[in-house]
């Protein structure tokens, strides 16, 4: 990480401080570059779409994005995902998505499609809601399912991306397939039984190496995993490696609560499942008002 990507860091750090009796995170609306895969792919006319990424606005018809050579997009980041080290300090908010069935009564807030939640750090009242329904996602053809969102920096900025069910034994892939993080090794990071079937689910990525296309000692992941037999879904995990090169899983502490099994995510958000499908972040709105989002979006590191 360079020392002006540093300097924003910090100063981020320092604004979400001063603005921490702020309990709700920022709008939907207010956020740029905001993207997101559908539980079944579809393109911006609501038409089966294997791989399609699409992108959003709010309140408007949806845009294609990017596409990835994917039978269903299970879950996407970008290389620098903003505010991932802000979440696992426990400084900002995260943004999820919930596996939600579209024939139950998901939720008390907003029935049988499942929106986008937030769920509050601990400086920002730890707070948790609806940030975005189905509807303000897209009007015009609601998805069943969120199933992966990227957000901040401009349209069409997804580098890493997972396949439903992991085909072919990769967690992560990044670009055009290549394996980026394999399901060995994250079965290794979050010490999965060798017969639990692993399905990455929600994901954010910073990539610090210089290696953008595979997953190395420095870089920083958080993940999440389908339901399985073994694991509730709930769970969330800070993936890095050691010193050694071996990848190491810790669960996530943010917002008063430590998001392993034994935390129950139906009780928080009161919800019926306990399944999260997908993983953002969004700083308090002191930050927006304070930096700007030209200095929020400039947080994030690309590649092309």
């Amino acid at each position: 990480m360079n020392t002006r990507m540093y300097r924003h860091i910090a100063l981020l750090a320092i604004a979400g401080t001063a603005c921490a009796a702020l309990a709700r995170p920022i709008g939907y609306s207010s956020v740029p570059g905001k993207e997101y895969s559908a539980r079944f792919d579809m393109n911006s006319l609501g038409m089966p779409a294997p791989g399609q990424v699409l992108t959003w606005i709010g309140d408007t018809p949806v845009g294609n994005g990017v596409l990835f050579p994917s039978d269903e997009v299970d879950a996407i980041a970008n290389v620098g995902d903003a505010f991932l080290q802000q979440v696992i300090f426990d400084q900002y908010t995260m943004i999820l998505s919930f596996s939600t069935s579209p024939s139950s009564a998901a939720n008390s807030l907003d029935v049988p499609n499942a929106p986008l939640w937030y769920s509050g750090a601990t400086p920002e009242g730890s707070g948790r809601g609806v940030w975005a329904t189905t509807k303000n996602v897209d009007p015009v053809n609601m998805p069943v399912q969120v199933d992966g969102i990227e957000i901040w920096g401009p349209d069409n900025d997804s580098t890493h991306w997972s396949d439903r069910g992991d085909i072919g034994g990769a967690a992560v892939r990044t670009g055009f397939g290549a394996m980026y993080f394999s399901s060995a090794e994250l079965a290794i990071a979050i010490n999965a039984p060798s017969t639990t079937n692993l399905d990455l689910d929600g994901l954010m990525v910073n990539d610090f190496d210089g290696d953008m296309e595979r997953f190395g000692i420095g870089d920083i992941m958080l993940v999440s995993v389908a339901a399985n037999g073994f694991f509730d879904g709930g769970e969330i995990w800070v993936i890095t490696r050691n010193a050694n090169g071996a990848p190491v899983g810790t669960f996530l502490q943010h917002g008063g609560v430590t998001w392993d099994t034994a935390n129950s995510v139906g009780a928080l958000f009161g919800i019926d499942t306990e399944e999260i499908d997908g993983l953002e972040a969004v700083p308090a709105p002191g930050a927006v008002l304070l930096l700007g989002l030209a200095g929020l979006a400039a947080t994030r590191r690309r590649y092309s």
